[in-house]
């Protein structure tokens, strides 16, 4: 059965979820949340605690190796190397970012507003964008074996076979 599961952040949407790692060999649960940053479970969402990014409107996390990106709407894409407990800029400033996926060693951005997206091979610290998909509004990235899916507000669902390069 479905129960409650917000102690430690009331009334505060939540947009995406992520797990991460821990140094105990278990997981965190990471969760994106609208105007109040990321927070963070120990205990599978019992009790949360705020982890980073202060005010972010944060729309999505993804975790490549060691590293945990966050999308945001109006200030790009964040990336912590240390369990989210300092975050830096990674890219794409000032983006109005609907979602973020990791598969592999790449990254992917969707932009809200038809914004289109964006595709990293280095961490985030370089982006490109994916023409194919310019003018789209990105709500979501998945992949299944050889492809990479974006689904796309106005627009239906879209697939790659080149690792969303084309």
């Amino acid at each position: 059965s479905w129960v409650e599961s917000s102690n430690g952040f009331y009334a505060i949407p939540v947009y995406a979820y992520v797990t991460f790692p821990n140094s105990t060999g278990g997981e965190k649960l990471l969760a994106a949340t609208s105007g109040g940053g990321v927070y963070q479970s120990t205990d599978n969402g019992l009790e949360w605690s705020y982890l980073g990014l202060t005010g972010e409107w944060v729309t999505g996390l993804a975790v490549l190796d060691s590293n945990i990106f966050a999308s945001t709407m109006g200030h790009g894409v964040f990336r912590s190397t240390d369990g989210g407990a300092n975050w830096t800029a990674s890219g794409l400033p000032n983006a109005m970012l609907q979602t973020i996926y990791s598969s592999g060693t790449e990254l992917y951005a969707g932009a809200a507003f038809f914004g289109g997206a964006s595709r990293s091979t280095d961490y985030g610290n370089t982006w490109t964008s994916i023409a194919s998909l310019a003018y789209k509004w990105i709500f979501t990235f998945t992949a299944s074996e050889n492809y990479i899916f974006a689904g796309a507000y106005f627009g239906g669902a879209f697939r790659s076979s080149d690792h969303g390069i084309s």
